[in-house]
């Protein structure tokens, strides 16, 4: 590896025009010092490859970031997905009970005339009043607010 040649803030140590012998580094193109010309082909090049190595950088430092994101939606989406259907099980459930509840009301009123006071003639002793406990209990449950 040769020693590199800065001039212009541009390591020209690669440039076959350059004459390394000379100080300051004569340029075989224009018969002239290296230094006179700022932005001959060789340094804007340079320049460019410098350029290009820091845009690439940038681009694979936010496609990372642009994976870690994709991966945190993905298991947000899983965590949604899961929850979900946790929602849609605990609503069954409520579903279920409402109709056990609303079984309780219909054989009380259809069996008995004790207008849902619990009596020895209500074929679950205490149900319909449970079930009414229930029903309230799901009902405050069903309108709260999340």
């Amino acid at each position: 590896m040769t020693k590199p040649i800065i001039i212009n803030g541009v390591d020209v140590s690669g440039c076959i025009y350059i004459d390394e012998n000379t100080i300051p580094q004569d340029c075989g193109v224009n018969n002239s010092f290296c230094y006179e010309f700022n932005q001959c082909y060789y340094k804007q090049l340079q320049r460019k490859e410098k350029e290009f190595k820091e845009l690439k950088n940038k681009l694979e430092k936010a496609e990372n970031n642009c994976i870690k994101v994709f991966n945190l939606f993905s298991e947000l989406g899983e965590k949604y997905k899961k929850l979900k259907r946790e929602c849609e099980k605990y609503k069954k459930c409520i579903e279920t009970i409402k109709s056990r509840v609303k079984g309780y009301k219909e054989s009380c009123d259809k069996f008995c005339d004790c207008n849902r006071k619990c009596c020895a003639s209500c074929f679950i002793g205490g149900a319909i009043e449970l079930g009414e406990d229930i029903e309230m209990d799901i009902n405050e449950v069903e309108n709260e607010k999340v």
